[in-house]
């Protein structure tokens, strides 16, 4: 039997068939957590990212105290002698370690190492 017009499943109206689906925005915080009316959301304000040179990189690389590595813009000299300009990036650490390189040669070290050396108060 079909449901008359202007009604959903279950004899209800259209519009509320589906409102036990929909979240009730009146309870939940802009990170979308349910609150209810004796919680105040609060949002985390995280510290500023801190950088600092590459013992024996410096001018190539940073690492940051949140155990992030990055290459810094520089021009090298590809193996023609044109001077070629190479944009600084993220480096991708595999199993914790990166590979920095220096003069042609790279060398293989844990991220943590770096960190420690840089930032010898943060623990990880």
């Amino acid at each position: 039997m079909l449901a008359p017009p202007g009604t959903g499943k279950g004899g209800l109206p259209a519009r509320d068939q589906h409102a036990g689906n929909r979240p009730d925005p009146s309870n939940h915080d802009a990170n979308h957590n349910v609150i209810d009316n004796n919680t105040v959301a609060v949002r985390q304000v995280q510290p500023v990212e801190r950088w600092a040179a590459v013992p024996s990189y410096e001018g190539l690389y940073e690492v940051s105290d949140r155990s992030r590595v990055r290459s810094l813009d520089r021009e090298v000299v590809d193996r023609n002698g044109r001077p070629m300009r190479l944009r600084g990036r993220d480096l991708v650490a595999v199993d914790g370690r990166v590979r920095p390189y220096r003069d042609g040669r790279g060398r293989t070290v844990h991220v943590a190492a770096l960190v420690r050396s840089v930032w010898p108060e943060v623990a990880r």
